[in-house]
């Protein structure tokens, strides 16, 4: 997620951001990944889905599209 987030930087989440409304494009999000937890920006809402990338132009990692079901929270900076 650089230049946005440093490696090692710490990080507020609003575990309850998401509980009445969903996740709006250029969100950054906290979400499950394969039991991990990763930090990566909405890029597009496709209904009960929606495509994340890092801002990181050599962000190598593709997840695809997630479920909403999987994000557990909004990144506060």
């Amino acid at each position: 997620m650089e230049p946005t987030l440093k490696e090692g930087q710490v990080v507020f989440v609003n575990l309850w951001a998401y509980v009445f409304t969903g996740p709006k494009v250029g969100d950054i999000i906290l979400f499950d990944y394969q039991d991990k937890n990763l930090l990566k920006r909405v890029k597009k809402i496709n209904g009960a889905s929606c495509e994340v990338s890092g801002d990181n132009q050599t962000d190598t990692l593709e997840v695809g599209p997630i479920n909403l079901k999987q994000i557990k929270g909004k990144v506060i900076l």
